[in-house]
């Protein structure tokens, strides 16, 4: 049984932190806490035929005014995007229909991930299984929710609906705060079921650098030290890293060593 729609209700407090990381670490903004003040898809105020105002302060009001009505309707369109893909990705992920297609190579998808990079290109791996799970038990929340969270939600979404996660929620609420534990008692106290090991895939790190990248910051926050104050309180100490960093610079300045047959360096 899969729910045809995602409730919009919201629950009886706001979470508190939990100490998983969140699930929708790739994608977009966020349900209840990424708009500003205002009504989700109003229409934004025309710079057309408008006046801008000759007070500065009057002048930031009315560009903020185009930058939060544009924000707004972006959300919006967001939302209305990733609702129109929950259910069809749900159904391809979920039944392995994936497993009919031919891939590239001419032979058939071998996984999920395989289908998901060929196939649909312009979505990440990540941003598919968050719009899958992760997506449509916010939209009932109205809340952000982590991984861990989501283990214990996503069957009783999948199983009984929003309206079933909800009640979840607002239980293990009443037992302190809505942990990953306490939404367990919530949800065998209510009889809706078991956990569900997620398959998720998270989102890829970003790249540190190249070492030349590295470098540059460790020199930035150098340069960002008291040196005359620490000249001044421990010269000694002072001297002692002037000549480190002096050789830091001629190891840099050095001609490159290159590896003889024998292993050693010439």
């Amino acid at each position: 049984m899969f729910p045809s729609e995602v409730g919009t209700q919201t629950p009886v407090d706001a979470p508190q932190a939990d100490d998983t990381a969140t699930a929708s670490t790739a994608g977009a903004a966020l349900p209840a806490q990424a708009s500003p003040k205002g009504t989700a898809g109003s229409q934004p105020v025309a710079l057309e035929g408008t006046v801008v105002p000759n007070d500065p302060a009057e002048q930031l009001d009315f560009y903020e005014a185009q930058v939060f009505a544009a924000r707004r309707d972006l959300i919006a369109d967001v939302h209305r995007y990733e609702d129109r893909l929950q259910k069809p990705l749900h159904g391809i992920k979920s039944n392995k229909l994936w497993q009919t297609k031919v891939a590239g190579d001419g032979k058939p998808f071998r996984s999920w991930s395989q289908y998901v990079e060929e196939r649909l290109p312009d979505i990440s791996l990540a941003t598919a299984d968050r719009i899958i799970v992760h997506v449509p038990i916010e939209r009932a929340l109205g809340t952000r929710t982590s991984v861990r969270q989501d283990e214990v939600l996503w069957p009783i979404f999948r199983d009984r609906g929003a309206s079933a996660v909800l009640e979840t929620w607002n239980k293990a609420m009443e037992l302190g705060r809505p942990t990953p534990e306490n939404l367990r008692i919530a949800r065998d106290q209510l009889g809706f079921g078991k956990d569900e090991k997620l398959e998720l895939a998270t989102p890829a790190r970003a790249e540190l650098g190249s070492p030349v990248q590295r470098a540059e910051k460790q020199l930035t926050q150098l340069k960002k030290l008291p040196l005359g104050s620490i000249r001044s309180s421990a010269p000694d100490e002072a001297k002692r890293l002037a000549g480190e960093l002096r050789s830091l610079a001629d190891q840099l300045e050095s001609d490159v060593e290159t590896p003889s047959e024998n292993g050693s360096t010439v």
